[in-house]
């Protein structure tokens, strides 16, 4: 049998297993928090996150930034030398004209002494003076006239000298004028190659652009993303001295779903009822469980877009619509004040806003008789 001494030293000892017991459990249940504290622990997690991509997206705007100027600068250079070929073949082409005027008046010069020169031919066959007449009307062109005996004596020296200079001359005029059309076509070729290389930078410059474009817009949406998430942890930790304390609850203990103004209220818009109210807050802000409760069902809905609906005791129900992100399952229990989504302008909607209705064994009730 057990002394009086042993029997109080084994209640002592029992009396500090359960005092340890229950400080563990109390530790475990603190570590664990409410949902307020793991929605500011989540909302923290979330702004250090976006804070790193905004590093990221900075970086990426600065290295786009940096490859437009450098496709500006191609760009720029190519537009110079297009506009430096150009004006070279529109240089060539007036000296091609130049040259091929000078012809054309050599020709006209030459044909109009070969006319001289038939008509001398003419006047001294019916002088009688035959002996080389068959040579001379033989004779295809004035130079090759030149050439014949015939002409050597039916001429004046004046006029064979005067003879080979046009003929000179056309020949040089001639080469000239081939050696420009040669130039002119290569001109022609190097501007259309130009030409392309422009079209082609013009490209790059243009998708250089649009990245750059693309580039600052995701550093915008990433900036107002962290604004808002500023606020949340902000509003979080004004709420409650100890910095993780629940939204302020109203009557009935519900909390506003979102953060933001009654943009559209319940009842009859349009000409259809409207079964709850709108709140207008900008995309990517929270959506929290206005009450705790089992997800009955997260997913698109017609018209509703990103839906999701939470089932409570008593036959009510909680419908919060046109998410941009879904951040709960089916099934899943969520504590009052929790996030369950993302403020968004999915289905039909004319921009961001949580449309927000509670409902009592389904038929839909004013949300702002419960808030």
């Amino acid at each position: 049998m057990l002394s009086l001494r042993s029997c109080s030293r084994t209640v002592l000892i029992s009396g500090m297993v359960v005092l340890l017991s229950c400080a563990v459990l109390a530790g475990s249940a603190s570590a664990a928090g409410s949902p307020e504290e793991r929605r500011a622990a989540a909302s923290r997690l979330t702004v250090s996150q976006i804070r790193a991509q905004l590093d990221e997206a900075r970086a990426d705007r600065d290295g786009r930034l940096s490859a437009l100027a450098d496709a500006e600068r191609t760009f720029a250079t190519v537009m110079e030398a297009v506009g430096a070929a150009e004006l070279a073949v529109q240089r060539q082409q007036l000296a091609v004209d130049y040259a091929r005027g000078d012809l054309i008046a050599l020709e006209a010069r030459a044909e109009q002494q070969r006319k001289a020169l038939a008509a001398q031919a003419e006047q001294l066959y019916k002088q009688g003076t035959t002996g080389n007449i068959t040579a001379l009307l033989e004779a295809v062109n004035p130079a090759d006239a030149l050439r014949r005996s015939v002409y050597a004596e039916a001429i004046s020296r004046t006029e064979r000298r005067a003879m080979e200079r046009v003929s000179v001359a056309r020949i040089a005029i001639d080469a000239q004028r081939k050696k420009l059309d040669s130039e002119e076509g290569s001109l022609t070729r190097v501007l259309a190659e130009q030409r392309a290389l422009l079209a082609d930078v013009a490209k790059i410059r243009d998708n250089a652009e649009i990245a750059a474009i693309a580039s600052e817009q995701r550093l915008a949406d990433l900036e107002d993303h962290l604004e808002v998430e500023d606020r949340e942890v902000t509003s979080i930790t004004r709420q409650s001295p100890s910095g993780g304390g629940a939204p302020a609850v109203g009557r009935g203990g519900w909390i506003w779903p979102a953060k933001g103004p009654i943009t559209s209220g319940f009842g009859v818009r349009w000409g259809r009822m409207h079964k709850g109210i709108d709140i207008g807050a900008p995309t990517g802000a929270p959506i929290l469980a206005a009450r705790p409760g089992t997800v009955s069902y997260a997913g698109a809905m017609s018209g509703y877009g990103n839906v999701v609906i939470v089932d409570h005791l008593g036959g009510l129900s909680t419908l919060y619509a046109h998410q941009s992100a879904i951040a709960v399952r089916k099934g899943e229990q969520v504590g009052q004040g929790e996030r369950i989504g993302s403020v968004g302008c999915t289905g039909r909607c004319t921009g961001p806003h949580l449309h927000f209705e509670i409902r009592v064994n389904g038929a839909a009730r004013n949300p702002t008789s419960f808030l």
